[in-house]
């Protein structure tokens, strides 16, 4: 087993790598599959990593301590760096809610273990992935997880004479076999999760076992190529290139890989089945080495060569750029800003791997070097968890907190509502007064539960009890089911509790069903494009989403009708095609001179236009049934357009969110509306 010698194509293929992701961050709309990338850099160093621990096995001196030693020199001093660089510029921008978040990512990422943190934040409410600085950091923790596991699993295999093919075997079929299990119906944790995801490594290290334990296969597999290809050409003509087999397989996998970031976009189910593409391109381009044609003198570019060595802080560096310039400008930041911000990345990658990285990396005083890497790193860790147990030091900015005050969402759920409530799944449960029993309920999604807020204070006042339940990204129907494509909401198990409640609670005369309509039946965000499904599981077969939401309501409604509930439907507040956000000058420190301010208004037709079918169905099931309807967009819109803004304060918190101020504005409107 020979030691592997540097192989500049590697480096090619990092930067392959890198400017996908980089594209496809700064540019979805131009590489809309390159996320592609960061499966690259796994096989890549699943390659390297095995390469290096097998050849030490093999030649008796592997060492735990020098393998972590190395790997603390190669991660930390970039990522040091570069958190730190997050935590003193978020200072100065950051609400604290956001500098709070920033904190528990910094914190997650000093540990490496980012990716279970965001796996429990992917949720309907939490903050877009584009404002997380650090989101990221996702993919190094799931190296560094395998880094700490794979070397003591290859070791332990090693002292028990198992051969390591069957280890790599093994743990890819296994890891694959998760992945392939979860990614329809748990398709946040297949995509977070290092059990779906080590496959990916471990197929590069299989890929390092065989180029190290078998070259001479490699030989002969190319010397029989070659003798089919040449059994089958005219005349005598004998080719004695060996090079066939590389350059196939070095050409299928650039193939593989384009194909790929073609095929692929956000709305895929990733990784599952898509994730051979690059996973397998990869391995044939690394296994075709320096003898095939695009190794040698495509991915050995002088160029390319030069950004895969820049890749690692590239990486570190250009995410945190476009996300402080997304949260400066509150939108998708101009595209003169996403180059500049690229631009400015690709500086401080080369800057950080020539006065950082390499220093660090090559030079003397190895252990000392190790010490301070690890003892920062705590420190760093340390300062964000503290960041994020004290609320993100909201005594920063005053007066940029001021403004944005009444954005704040309404209490979830508190713990005295959830006592009384005697339903498990509750993502929502708000009660004016829990030791009474509830008269009128409000029942929906998120956006209900801006309204409660606002509603519980009147109907307090005349001696109703209101409680607000509910599920994110739920409608308030029995057995339908919402969310994103392989990422349900699992709303059968919110909402038929919830809905049971309500029909067997004698003392709830009134149930109020408040919900985003537009999402769910026209199946897509206007703001983050994110696709959405419904589906009813009483009837599977149906794919209408119009018809799926009519038949739900109706169903449901009767239920409640039957049993003496009075039904009031409400229409939604209009959704805006950008954050309003945009609309309020924040005074942040940091400004950009492409930022433009929108109108704050939306053209009433054009809401008519989206709400269309929605108001249709709505209308319909309420004349069919006798109930009452109240329009929220009677108090947003006059004749001729509909309002962000009122008298200086935002009405929302965001592209569909009321505000504090947004709810109270309506409900003081609508209130003679609401039934008593």
């Amino acid at each position: 087993m020979s030691h592997q010698k540097y192989r500049p194509d590697i480096d090619g293929l990092r930067a392959i790598a890198v400017l996908l992701v980089v594209g496809f961050h700064a540019f979805p709309e131009w590489i809309n599959g390159g996320f592609v990338g960061v499966d690259i850099f796994f096989v890549i160093s699943g390659f390297l990593i095995s390469t290096i621990i097998f050849t030490s096995l093999n030649n008796g001196n592997f060492s735990f301590k020098t393998f972590y030693a190395r790997r603390v020199k190669r991660i930390f001093p970039a990522l040091l760096l570069v958190l730190i660089a997050c935590f003193a510029f978020g200072w100065f921008v950051l609400l604290s809610e956001e500098y709070k978040q920033l904190g528990k990512h910094m914190s997650a990422g000093a540990t490496f273990r980012s990716n279970f943190i965001l796996w429990n934040e992917a949720g309907y409410f939490d903050n877009a992935a584009e404002t997380k600085p650090l989101l990221h950091l996702w993919s190094l923790a799931i190296e560094e997880q395998f880094y700490i596991a794979w070397p003591l699993l290859l070791w332990f295999a090693w002292k028990k004479r198992i051969d390591p093919f069957t280890v790599c075997l093994f743990v890819i079929v296994v890891s694959f076999a998760v992945n392939a299990s979860t990614i329809n119906d748990r398709a946040i944790a297949a995509f977070y999760s290092p059990l779906s995801r080590f496959w990916e490594l471990s197929c590069g290290s299989l890929l390092a076992y065989f180029k190290l334990r078998a070259p001479d296969r490699v030989f002969k597999a190319n010397q029989n190529i070659e003798a089919f290809r040449n059994r089958f050409s005219y005349g005598d003509r004998v080719n004695h290139d060996v090079t066939a087999w590389p350059n196939i397989a070095a050409w299928l996998g650039i193939f593989l890989i384009v194909l790929a970031a073609w095929l692929l976009s956000s709305n895929s189910l990733f990784p599952g089945w898509w994730a051979l593409l690059p996973t397998v391109g990869t391995c044939l381009i690394l296994f075709a080495g320096p003898d095939g044609w695009f190794n040698r003198c495509v991915l050995s570019n002088g160029l390319l060569v030069k950004i895969g060595l820049i890749s690692y802080p590239l990486y570190l560096w250009h995410w945190p750029m476009l996300a402080f310039a997304r949260i400066i400008e509150v939108q998708i930041p101009a595209r003169e800003v996403r180059i500049g911000a690229v631009l400015i990345s690709v500086v401080l990658a080369w800057l950080t791997y020539r006065f950082i990285e390499r220093p660090v990396r090559f030079g003397g005083y190895s252990r000392a070097k190790v010490i301070t890497l690890c003892a920062l790193m705590a420190i760093v860790g340390a300062f964000g968890y503290y960041t994020y147990k004290r609320d993100g030091f909201d005594f920063r900015l005053k007066d940029f907190e001021g403004k944005v005050k009444n954005l704040r969402r309404t209490q979830e759920a508190t713990l005295s509502c959830k006592q009384a409530i005697p339903v498990k799944e509750l993502t929502y449960c708000n009660m004016a007064e829990p030791s009474k029993d509830p008269s009128i309920v409000i029942i929906g999604d998120s956006h209900g539960n801006r309204l409660y807020e606002n509603l519980a204070s009147k109907y307090s006042e005349i001696g109703e009890n209101l409680l607000q339940i509910g599920g994110g990204g739920c409608l308030p129907f029995w057995n339908v089911e919402t969310g994103s494509p392989g990422k349900p909401n699992k709303c059968n198990e919110q909402m038929n509790p919830q809905l049971d409640f309500v029909l067997n609670t004698p003392s709830i005369k009134t149930v109020i069903f408040v919900n985003r309509g537009p999402l769910y039946i026209e199946g897509d965000d206007p703001v983050s494009a994110r696709k959405y499904f419904i589906k009813d599981m009483s009837f599977p077969a149906e794919e209408d989403a119009k018809q799926i939401y009519k038949g739900a309501l109706i169903r449901s409604v009767s239920r409640l009708a039957a049993k003496g509930k009075n039904v009031v439907l409400v229409i939604d507040a209009p959704e805006f095609p950008y954050n309003p956000l945009q609309c309020i000058d924040l005074e942040r420190p940091f400004s950009s001179p492409f930022k433009q301010k929108p109108n704050c208004t939306i053209s009433k037709s054009s809401v008519e236009w989206r709400n269309r079918n929605y108001i249709e169905v709505t209308n319909y099931v309420a004349d069919k049934l006798g109930l009452q309807v109240i329009n929220l967009q009677d108090a947003l819109c006059d004749t001729k357009d509909c309002f962000a803004l009122k008298d200086g304060t935002l009405l929302y918190m965001d592209a569909d969110h009321l505000s504090r101020y947004g709810a109270k504005y309506v409900i003081e409107r609508l209130w003679p509306h609401f039934p008593r």
